[in-house]
C-alpha cells in the first residue's frame, strides 16, 4: 500500500484480485499510479490477522473505485479472501445513490460475464476486457476521468438500453485527460513493446502496441507496426478486431478508414461489453474524429441492434 497507516488518500483505487493474479494487477497498478491515481494494491502473499483485516475493511469502505480483477482463477476458487473484498464492496455499494460509479470490472482472459461467477452487482456496469492486465490508453483515461470528474456515467447497460442522452465531453477535456495520462500510457507502451519483442507473431499484442503507439502520436512507429501485422489482421478480421482496428485510424485521425470500421462492430463482438453508440459518445478515444462528418453520420445513423438471442443470459 502506498499510503500511511489510518490515511485515506483522495479518489483511490482498490484493486482486487486472486494471489494466482498478481502480475496482471500489478501492471494495472503501475499504469494508473503513472497516471497519478493513489491505488491500493496489497501484495502480501499472507492475508490475514485482525490488523490487516481491518485495513482491508477501511480501505474498501474509503475507495472511489473498486477494481475487481475477474480471470479463471477467480472462476476457479470458490473459497478466497478476494471473495470477501467483493462482498464487502457489495455491501457498501447499497449505501449508494442509484448510477454513481464504483465498481470497474477489469477481465483479463477469456472469462464471459455469463459465466462468471461474480456478484449480480458487477453485470450492472461496464466490464473491461484486458488481455493479460495489460492496460489501454483509453481505459486508464476512463478511471482518469472517473477519478476526477462527476460521480456518475451513463455507461450501464440499463441506461444504453433506454436510451439515455449522454453529453460529448468537449475537446479541451480531453486535452486535459491526455496531459494526465500520458505518463502511464508511456508505461503500457513500454509493457507492450518489451510483449511483442518477446512474442513477435503475437498480432493481438502487436495491434495492441500500434494502437498506443498511435494514441502517443508516435506516427511513424505507430505505422510500421500496423504494416507488418495489417494484411494479416485484416485476413482474420472479426467484429472484435474491426473495433481495434478503427482504434488505431481514430487515433490517427483517420476517420474515412475508422468509420465503416466502426460500424462492423458496432453491437457486435465476443468481448465482455460490445461497443454501444453510447460508448462513442462518450469515450474520449474517438474525439480525434468526432468532429468529422464521417463520425457524426455514425451516431445519427448507426447500424441497428441485433435482436437478443432467446433465453440468454446476460
Amino acid at each position: 500500500m502506498s499510503s500511511p497507516p489510518g490515511s485515506a488518500p483522495p479518489a483511490a483505487v482498490f484493486l482486487s484480485y486472486a494471489s494466482e493474479d498478481a502480475d496482471a494487477a500489478r501492471l494495472i497498478c503501475d499504469a494508473l499510479r503513472a497516471a497519478g491515481a493513489a491505488v491500493w494494491f496489497d501484495q502480501s502473499e499472507l492475508r490475514g490477522g485482525d490488523a490487516w483485516d481491518a485495513k482491508i475493511r477501511r480501505q474498501i469502505r474509503d475507495c472511489a473505485l473498486f477494481l475487481p480483477v475477474i480471470s479463471s482463477h477467480t472462476q476457479a476458487r470458490l473459497e478466497g479472501y478476494y471473495r470477501l473484498e467483493w462482498k464487502l464492496a457489495v455491501d457498501r455499494s447499497h449505501l449508494m445513490a442509484d448510477g454513481k460509479v464504483f465498481f470497474v470490472p477489469v477481465v483479463i482472459d477469456e472469462t464471459t460475464d455469463g459465466a462468471a461467477r461474480v456478484p449480480d452487482k458487477f453485470r450492472e456496469v461496464q466490464w473491461t476486457r484486458m488481455s493479460g492486465g495489460e492496460p489501454t490508453p483509453a481505459f486508464v483515461a476512463r478511471v482518469q476521468h472517473l477519478l476526477g470528474g462527476p460521480d456518475t456515467e451513463p455507461l450501464r447497460r440499463s441506461a444504453a438500453e433506454r436510451g439515455a442522452s449522454i453529453a460529448v465531453p468537449a475537446a479541451r477535456v480531453a486535452r486535459t485527460r491526455w496531459r494526465a495520462t500520458a505518463a502511464a500510457i508511456v508505461v503500457v507502451a513500454a509493457v507492450l513493446d518489451e510483449r511483442a519483442r518477446a512474442d513477435p507473431q503475437n498480432l493481438d499484442v502487436r495491434m495492441k502496441l500500434a494502437v498506443t503507439l498511435a494514441w502517443l502520436k508516435d506516427t511513424l512507429r505507430a505505422q510500421r507496426e500496423l504494416a507488418t501485422i495489417e494484411t494479416a489482421w485484416r485476413e482474420q478480421l472479426n467484429p472484435d478486431r474491426a473495433w481495434d482496428l478503427a482504434s488505431f485510424y481514430a487515433a490517427s485521425g483517420d476517420a474515412a478508414r475508422a468509420v465503416p470500421l466502426l460500424r462492423q462492430a458496432l453491437h457486435q463482438g465476443t468481448g465482455i461489453a460490445p461497443l454501444t453508440v453510447y460508448q462513442l459518445k462518450l469515450d474520449p478515444w474517438w474525439n480525434e474524429i468526432r468532429a468529422t462528418p464521417e463520425f457524426q453520420a455514425l451516431l445519427a445513423d448507426p447500424p441497428p441492434m441485433p435482436p437478443p438471442i432467446e433465453g440468454a443470459k446476460r
